[in-house]
């Protein structure tokens, strides 16, 4: 496929460096000569620069003969623009993120005035990442969900775990669960593996577990936490403002800490009664005590600074806040976050790469039946995919056993999860899939499967 991207701030990098070496052409298009030359020279792209509303530019960037074109500048005005312009001209499908909720609001209305496919708000998004998280009473990190009927976590083996040496075919004896280890990253290589695979200390493990067996499994690992009823959030930007209606909404208290002033007064005239309003000059140790920090179930960072929340984050885990939670712009401070013991990390433009990414696959597959991607999203630190697919009469694989010899996978790639009726199914030798079936399947990256056909060994 051809795909042009116009913007490349940290989302547009990032979509590049996902799709590169997929066998994609790919354009990048920025008004910025040095940004347009830096990633010509790390990824195998074409680069333009120039104005991305401008019909010159987009012809030079060829948007007549695009599959995609993806705006994502951080001006929402040009995001729509530039759609609706390399709409005109003969692009397949327009993309682009707007991150003005009130304008987001309006999206049905722009997607059909504009002539846009599909219009993502990272804000919006990356706070409700973070309430899915807040609402999961462990501190083990969640990756994705499974048609919200089960959880993908992120789990690093330890010694006192009782894992380390563990087959995975005795994997659910000892912890007591149902469960599915789907993907193993060890020293920076993705394994999918199979019921005689041994952990070792230090593997990151990827674990589908129903939602009604998460607490189970958090109790036997050690680290259940206490149901989330009091959240301090500092910092409430637009991400904050989404998460704090989010959580009234669930009957949560919520107390913001916020230094500008103007939308601190803003805030208070725009949000339900309920949220409790601080405005300070800077945020201290002693600050933070004087405002209960001790007395809350989760502390939420979403300052526009990594390095504030990075320290913030060791205060609120130092203080016994049992649940820590922050967003992260720079996603080279995750494994920082992550050794301190801060495992509720969401980077927004991973996010919205993910929304991304999930339609782009699609384009390359679309059929009169529908989409085939329902879902993904990146796992074992975006060396592997979860993806669910799905299935249709005239699907490969279709009614025959798992166990039978004729069902034969590719290599790397496990089923996890089937969605029948609504129902949250774990495979084993008998299963089968049926059309109608939603599949989930972990697979490496690099395999960038686009439909269920493709998970088969030819």
């Amino acid at each position: 496929m051809k795909i042009v991207i116009v913007g490349v701030g940290r989302t547009g990098e990032l979509l590049v460096r996902m799709l590169s070496g997929r066998q994609h052409e790919l354009v990048v298009v920025d008004e910025k000569e040095q940004v347009v030359d830096r990633m010509t020279e790390l990824y195998p792209v074409s680069g333009v620069c120039g104005n991305g509303v401008a019909g010159e530019t987009l012809r030079k960037a060829g948007v007549d003969t695009a599959d995609v074109v993806a705006a994502l500048t951080n001006q929402d005005a040009a995001n729509l623009l530039c759609c609706a312009n390399a709409k005109k001209m003969g692009a397949g499908h327009v993309i682009c993120q707007v991150s003005d909720a009130a304008l987001y609001q309006d999206k049905e209305m722009l997607k059909r005035q504009y002539g846009i496919n599909a219009i993502y708000n990272p804000k919006i998004e990356t706070a409700a990442a973070i309430g899915r998280q807040l609402g999961m009473a462990t501190d083990i990190q969640v990756e994705g969900f499974i048609d919200q009927k089960a959880a993908f976590f992120q789990l690093t083996v330890e010694e006192k775990s009782g894992l380390a040496g563990c087959p995975l075919k005795e994997i659910n004896t000892v912890l007591g669960s149902n469960l599915l280890v789907a993907c193993v990253n060890r020293k920076n290589r993705l394994y999918v593996p199979n019921g005689s695979f041994v952990l070792e200390s230090g593997d990151e493990i990827g674990i589908i577990v129903e939602n009604d067996k998460i607490h189970e499994l958090a109790s036997r690992l050690g680290h259940a936490r206490k149901p989330v009823k009091h959240v301090m959030i500092i910092g409430c930007g637009e991400i904050g403002y989404s998460l704090v209606n989010r959580l009234l909404q669930e009957q949560k208290k919520v107390k913001i800490l916020e230094h500008d002033e103007e939308h601190s007064i803003q805030l208070r005239k725009e949000l339900p009664a309920e949220a409790e309003i601080s405005c300070v000059n800077q945020i201290t140790p002693e600050l933070l005590e004087e405002e209960g920090i001790r007395k809350m179930d989760a502390c939420v960072l979403l300052t526009g600074d990594d390095q504030t929340n990075l320290v913030l984050s060791m205060f609120a885990w130092n203080c016994g806040v049992s649940t820590v939670a922050a967003k992260i712009d720079e996603s080279s401070y995750e494994a920082v976050f992550r050794k301190i013991g801060i495992n509720h990390i969401v980077t927004p433009s991973l996010v919205t790469c993910e929304l991304l990414l999930t339609y782009i696959r699609n384009v390359d597959v679309f059929n009169a039946k529908g989409n085939d991607i329902v879902a993904m999203f990146s796992v074992g630190k975006g060396l592997g995919e979860a993806i669910g697919f799905c299935a249709y009469e005239g699907s490969k694989g279709i009614r025959i056993p798992f166990q039978d010899e004729n069902f034969r996978l590719k290599k790397d790639v496990l089923i996890v999860a089937i969605i029948r009726d609504q129902k949250f199914l774990v495979p084993n030798g008998s299963s089968m899939i049926l059309p109608g079936d939603k599949v989930f399947v972990v697979a490496n990256a690099r395999d960038s499967l686009r439909t269920l056909d493709e998970i088969f060994a030819s």
